[in-house]
């Protein structure tokens, strides 16, 4: 009984400093100026800060799903899969530079680097992008 407790206790105090450490690092990314994005190896946006829909236009919900070469010129798309590519292979930084569309259609250069997420096993699970 009394390991029980103990071992509750030791869960409990884990989730509150998970919960606490969680609720630090979404204030700070969600209050920078940086554009942060999570996308995925296909190239769809699965997070976006906020600072986007200041700079683009778009709020996350209308990007969330949505692939990043919808949003590029078309000559840029070819530059910007090898990048991605580049990422996963070599597990590495590496600096990105593309121009994006705006909601009211004209495009904003940006530029950054693209950050590999490792996995436990070492492999590439999703790319970070941040552009400051």
């Amino acid at each position: 009984m009394i390991t029980g407790l103990i071992f509750y206790n030791l869960i409990k105090k884990g989730i509150k400093v998970t919960v606490e450490s969680e609720t630090k690092f979404r204030t700070i990314v969600e209050n920078v100026s940086d554009l942060i994005a999570v996308i995925d190896h296909n190239g769809n946006f699965e997070y976006l800060s906020p600072s986007h829909q200041n700079i683009f236009g778009y709020s996350e919900d209308e990007l969330v799903g949505k692939s990043v070469f919808d949003f590029l010129k078309v000559e840029e798309t070819t530059k910007i899969k090898r990048r991605l590519q580049d990422i996963k292979t070599q597990k590495y930084r590496v600096p990105v530079e593309y121009n994006i569309k705006h909601k009211d259609g004209h495009f904003v250069l940006v530029e950054g680097r693209g950050v590999p997420i490792i996995g436990e096993y070492g492999e590439v699970k999703k790319n970070h992008l941040i552009f400051t």
